[in-house]
């Protein structure tokens, strides 16, 4: 089993860390920290300055990303950036929908 440093250990979501496939683990550690910027730079652009909506909807696109693992890792290099900005803002519209949902009962 590949160890990932203790460092990034405290800053991977959850999600990440219960892959039991060493290669898809490794792989989504690598997306998750090269692309962890461009996914907060997403949310916030949805949830300003809550910062705990924003690492929740960061979260809530790693745990779909891993999901998907199988799908991500066959999209080009080029267009997973695409893929990433589409999952978080789906994550984001569909919290902004239970918020409202929410608020109205």
């Amino acid at each position: 089993m590949r160890q990932i440093p203790e460092l990034s250990c405290a800053m991977l979501p959850f999600a990440i860390l219960m892959i039991e496939n060493d290669e898809d683990r490794q792989f989504l550690t690598d997306l998750y920290l090269q692309h962890r910027q461009l996914m907060v730079k997403v949310a916030s652009r949805f949830f300003g300055g809550n910062q705990a909506e924003l690492e929740d909807a960061v979260s809530g696109a790693v745990e779909r990303l891993c999901k998907k693992c199988d799908t991500l890792r066959q999209v080009e290099c080029n267009k997973r950036p695409a893929y990433i900005v589409s999952t978080v803002r789906n994550v984001c519209l569909t919290r902004l929908r239970e918020i409202g949902r929410h608020r109205r009962t």
